[in-house]
Parts: structure tokens; C-alpha cells; sequence
């Protein structure tokens, strides 16, 4: 009984020490199936691109959807794993997000199973600073109530928990990139 009991603790210490190590992700609120497409203007050059995914937000209320810049300007001084970092992600602090593609209010979302799917027209220049084949994360933060301090972030390839993890990195459409066309009537508001 005892070398149970021994075996059954030993095997809980062991899932305690698993999630108390430092960049092991625990993200539950997430985005995923990600699709780029190419979006053309009227002289038949890729002009942008349309974002296609899903949003899982679990209990949060907020999501947004941003453009990141890749790395974090050392000179910004922020420390990993900071509120100022969460805040940094989320667009509150400037200097990471490119572009703010959208912040879905989940509450008025239709879904199923707590699961929400997208689709948004980007284009190049406009209101944002991206550019045909700009290598760019893709990544969403999360939030109980707007303009909180606390925001999950998930896919950030220079992240508060993970660090450069190319999961979530993309290479925006181009006129030369193998990104298929978008070819279907543009999204609804």
C-alpha cells in the first residue's frame, strides 16, 4: 500500500514540477487554422490578403487579433513575462503590434461548441505598415473585460511565456508567394 501511495505521489510531484518549469505553454484560451490569402487590386497586383481562422477564447470575453512585429525593441526595456509585456501585446503599450485586425466582442459572436471562426480583408498600407512578403506572427491576446491589465497571449513569437516559436510566423501574400487566391465575395462587416 505504501509503495502506491509513494508511486502515486512521486507521479503528482512530477506534473507539478512539469508545469512550474519556466516556457512550458499552458494556453487554453487560442486561435488556430490560420489561412492567408491573396488579395488583388484593380491593376491585378496583390494589394493584401484575407485572414481566415478560428478563435477558441474559453471563458474570456475579448479577443484581439494582431499583427506583430517579430521581436521587441530591447530599448523599450520591457522584461519577459511582465504586465508591461502582456500590455505590450495587446497594443495598450505601443511598439510590438503592426496591426490590430480586430477586437471580437465574443459575447456577440455566433459560434459553436466555444469556437468562433473569422474572416477579414487586409489591405497593404492602409491603416498599417505591412508589406507583400513581410514575415510577420500572427497572434491573439485575450480578456476578461476591455482595457485590462491582464491579457493571454497566445502565438507571440516573442511571448510573455513562449519565445521565438515559429508556430504563428507567416509570410504576408505576395505577387511571387504560393498563398492561394481569394476568390470568394469579401466578408461582411
Amino acid at each position: 500500500m505504501h509503495r502506491l501511495l509513494r508511486g502515486a505521489l512521486a507521479g503528482a510531484l512530477l506534473v507539478v514540477a512539469i508545469l512550474a518549469l519556466p516556457g512550458v505553454a499552458r494556453a487554453v484560451a487560442h486561435h488556430n487554422n490560420v489561412l492567408l490569402q491573396k488579395l488583388r487590386g484593380a491593376d491585378g497586383k496583390v494589394s493584401g490578403f484575407r485572414i481566415h481562422g478560428v478563435l477558441v477564447p474559453e471563458t474570456y470575453k475579448l479577443v484581439r487579433l494582431n499583427v506583430g512585429k517579430m521581436s521587441i525593441d530591447p530599448t523599450l526595456g520591457i522584461q519577459h513575462g511582465s504586465t508591461d509585456h502582456r500590455l505590450l501585446a495587446a497594443g495598450i503599450k505601443p511598439g510590438y503590434v503592426r496591426a490590430q485586425l480586430q477586437e471580437f466582442d465574443v459575447g456577440k459572436m455566433q459560434g459553436a461548441g466555444g469556437m468562433y471562426e473569422f474572416k477579414l480583408d487586409v489591405h497593404y498600407g492602409v491603416m498599417n505598415d505591412l508589406k507583400p512578403g513581410d514575415k510577420v506572427d500572427i497572434y491573439t491576446t485575450h480578456s476578461a473585460v476591455g482595457g485590462a491589465t491582464y491579457w493571454h497571449v497566445f502565438g507571440m513569437h516573442q511571448g510573455p511565456v513562449n519565445q521565438n516559436d515559429m508556430t504563428h510566423v507567416h509570410d504576408l501574400p505576395s505577387d511571387t508567394s504560393a498563398h492561394g487566391e481569394a476568390t470568394n465575395a469579401p466578408p461582411s462587416p
